[in-house]
């Protein structure tokens, strides 16, 4: 026992020697085991020597192990149940890059990227295009351009807005930056596309982004807008409350103020006035009125959308009269509930086989008359909820004699071949309330046409902890000192537990639950520590590896399902410098943002249900996939004004029931429920539902 804990001393004072000594007198090609000879053996050397900057040393070791085997893998197999991460072409295209090889180091970092995409590669693959531009290899022409989805001076109602960021760049975009905060890409691009959600208060706002290429040549956008969460005020000066009149009308005057503009003020659908955002608005009209008691609704309405409900209460009859109406009074306010459960069809669903040959002839007469229309295939015009987080907007535009030169869907026209008939198809993030899509087309003769619907978007919103899917971040192995391995598991269990996208399994619940025994598991083999999930409380792990690449870092995590033991994605990232903590610290949250993509959150509804087995209206192209669970909600009513019909507080979702997704379609996926509780609703076709 002595000696082993003096050879450990030993080895350790030779370590702390070797990292003060000069790079000339490094040591270096170290291995683990034996030198047998065998392809491992010379990567693994070749890395160690690469990693203290012995670059030749590196390439003739790399390139011995590239004729034992030429692909680079996470998990090479070298014998029995032995798995090794080997990246020869990657560490050698590194070593060429030092070297100032820089041709020889592009071939071999593509020829990586070509078998497995690792984030070093992408690093490693701009910084030799870099150096090529520094050396005049390369040139770049102009600064990038850049494109946002929210425009200059937008006015909007909404605290929170989609943002999409479209940049290109003739050589490469090489960072993004939205409010000065780095977005995360994998390595440069001639053209990227990135999606992200904003949140604000009421009052200005601007929103900075910054785009640079590889050359370092920047673009900028300072979008300002403006949000406003105040509906107008509304002033009745006639007629007075509680008018009393034997009159067949009654003169209604008032005003409307707002400090961004008022746009209108109607009453039903009968516009009262309007304007083009006037601070204050007046109008006036005669309300006809009927014997007994007459309730009119009036709503305003600003240039951002917000709206204020008012009504305007009449009694038509002899004062005298009155008292008798108010005695029955409590009769009435409980008359509508009698009738709140009827719904009347339209008549078009009364009749759909005529209602269709309609619509088919008035189609065919005005394909005729109209030089170029518009075929709206998806989605058509419902009065029904829209559960989904958003939509695929899909349709033909036919020009009769000409050809289709334009399409443009709420004011974003996108390119597409000149011809005489265009399918066109586009994703739209739909938002609570009303989403009006406008659809309009145009040929090359001038002509155009127009389309446009109205959904009501009512996405699933449930942020519970227990609606979410629960994650356990699993011990974190691999060649990295100890302590910057436990520190990388840390911070990367810290960022997924703010990012509030999952419910994490805290690591004192971790430890309750496995012994030492099964996280050393964990640690040297995780396929090994895969039946844990049956003991764990968690839908998913995140198992990872630590490589220290001299001062740069590897980390590699796999996101296992603990219900099936299926590898469900692989993250990677790679840090450049592990002693700057920003550098580090930008590394993880990829690794933690990534998860978050992994698994969307996204809302739907059940389309079918038979026994234990339900269909959603979410599939691959929303992001979902298969291991995934859904979480089964019922919605409460609202709660709302008795006398405008104003919605004072939204309605709220309520669990109701669990299922896993075992099998997933572009627009659809199947789910198995898990056994209901007693007492739980029972399930059926259009409940809502979310991904957890």
């Amino acid at each position: 026992m002595l000696k082993r804990v003096a050879a450990i001393l030993l080895l350790g004072t030779l370590a702390g020697a070797c990292a003060t000594q000069n790079p000339e007198s490094k040591t270096h090609g170290a291995t683990r085991g034996v030198f047998h000879g065998r392809w491992w053996n010379y990567y693994e050397r070749g890395a160690s020597s690469l990693a203290q900057d012995f670059h030749a040393e590196a390439e003739a070791d790399l390139k011995e192990a590239l004729r034992g085997r030429s692909v680079d893998s996470w998990r090479a197999r070298t014998y029995g149940l032995h798995f090794v991460e080997y990246f020869p072409n990657r560490e050698l295209g590194v070593a060429y890059y030092h070297l100032g090889r820089l041709d020889d180091a592009e071939t071999y970092l593509n020829t990586s990227l070509q078998q497995i995409d690792t984030a070093r590669a992408h690093d490693y693959l701009d910084m030799v295009k870099r150096k090529k531009l520094e050396q005049g290899a390369l040139n770049d022409t102009s600064a990038p351009s850049l494109d946002t989805t929210i425009k200059d001076g937008t006015l909007t109602a909404a605290m929170e807005l989609p943002l999409g960021i479209n940049a290109s760049d003739d050589l490469g975009v090489a960072e993004v930056r939205l409010n000065g905060r780095q977005l995360h890409q994998r390595g440069s691009a001639t053209q990227l596309s990135f999606e992200d959600s904003l949140t604000f208060t009421e009052g200005s706002h601007t929103i900075e982004v910054d785009v640079n290429d590889l050359a370092g040549k920047e673009s900028k956008q300072a979008i300002n807008i403006n949000v406003d969460l105040t509906g107008p005020a509304i002033g009745i000066l006639e007629p007075p409350p509680g008018s009393v009149t034997d009159a067949a009308s009654v003169h209604l005057r008032g005003a409307c103020a707002d400090r961004i503009g008022v746009a209108s003020v109607q009453m039903g659908d009968t516009i009262l006035a309007k304007s083009d955002g006037d601070t204050r608005l007046e109008f006036e009209g005669d309300l006809p009125l009927k014997d007994g008691q007459n309730t009119f609704v009036l709503v305003a309405k600003d240039k951002a959308g917000n709206e204020t409900h008012t009504a305007v209460s009449v009694y038509k009859g002899r004062p005298e009269r009155l008292g008798s109406f108010l005695q029955r009074l409590p009769d009435r306010l409980f008359e509508p509930l009698r009738f709140a459960h009827v719904k009347f069809a339209q008549p078009a669903r009364l009749y759909p086989a005529l209602a269709g040959r309609v619509r088919f002839a008035a189609a065919t007469a005005a394909a005729s008359a109209e030089p170029i229309k518009i075929d709206l295939k998806f989605p058509k015009q419902s009065i029904d909820p829209y559960r989904k987080n958003n939509v695929r907007i899909a349709g033909t535009v036919v020009a009769q004699q000409t050809k289709v030169e334009s399409i443009t869907i709420n004011n974003e026209t996108f390119d597409l071949v000149s011809a005489p008939t265009v399918e066109f198809s586009k994703r739209l993030v739909v938002a609570q309330g009303q989403n009006v899509i406008a659809v309009s087309a145009k040929d090359d003769q001038g002509h155009d046409a127009s389309q446009e619907l109205t959904l009501n978007g009512k996405p699933v919103m449930i942020e519970t902890p227990d609606s979410k899917m629960s994650v356990a971040v699993l011990a974190f192995g691999g060649q990295g000192d100890i302590q910057t391995v436990q520190d990388v598991r840390s911070q990367t269990e810290s960022r997924v537990v703010e990012g509030e996208r999952f419910n994490v399994v805290d690591r004192t619940r971790l430890q309750e639950v496995l012994n030492e025994q099964q996280l050393s598991d964990a640690l040297g083999d995780p396929d090994r520590a895969l039946t844990l999930g049956k003991i764990v409380p968690a839908n998913v792990f995140l198992v990872g590896s630590v490589f220290e690449r001299g001062p740069a870092l590897e980390v590699y995590t796999r996101v296992v399902s603990t219900e099936t033991a299926r590898i469900i994605r692989n993250i990677d990232t790679h840090v450049a410098n592990k002693n700057d903590p920003a550098k580090l610290e930008f590394g993880i949250d990829y690794i933690a943002s990534e998860l978050a993509r992994t698994f969307p959150r996204v809302s739907g509804e059940l389309v079918q249900v038979q026994g234990t087995n339900i269909m959603t209206n979410f599939g691959r192209e929303d992001g979902v996939q298969e291991g995934m669970y859904v979480l089964v909600v019922h919605q409460t009513e609202p709660v709302t004004d008795p006398s405008t019909g104003e919605v004072l507080n939204e309605a709220e979702y309520l669990p109701v029931g669990r299922a896993r997704i075992t099998s997933v379609t572009d627009k659809a996926s199947r789910a198995e429920t898990v056994p209901a509780k007693e007492g739980e609703l029972k399930l059926e076709a259009r409940m809502p539902a979310i991904t957890m």
